[in-house]
């Protein structure tokens, strides 16, 4: 019986994403005339109200909100994750 090897950090695969989507975008005026944008998101059984650079699940980090879309940065692996109004 060969030795167990374990495996290497680059070979573990990281935690498979949550379900979580986008349900709202909130948007108001900022003190410069441009869009300050709130995604409303779902996930967990909990309810998310996130502005760019904040985090989701302490696993995904806001990147970018548009007027129907978020873009989020997933944590375990800066993959990029979108989420789209339906």
């Amino acid at each position: 019986v060969p030795p167990y090897v374990a495996p290497s950090e680059a070979t573990v695969a990281p935690p498979p994403r949550r379900d979580i989507r986008l349900i709202g975008i909130a948007e108001d005026v900022g003190p410069d005339g441009l869009p300050l944008r709130t995604a409303i998101i779902s996930g967990s059984g909990d309810l998310f109200l996130v502005k760019e650079g904040e985090t989701v699940e302490a696993r995904y980090r806001v990147a970018k909100i548009s007027a129907d879309a978020v873009e989020l940065i997933d944590a375990a692996d800066a993959a990029p994750v979108r989420l789209a109004l339906r």
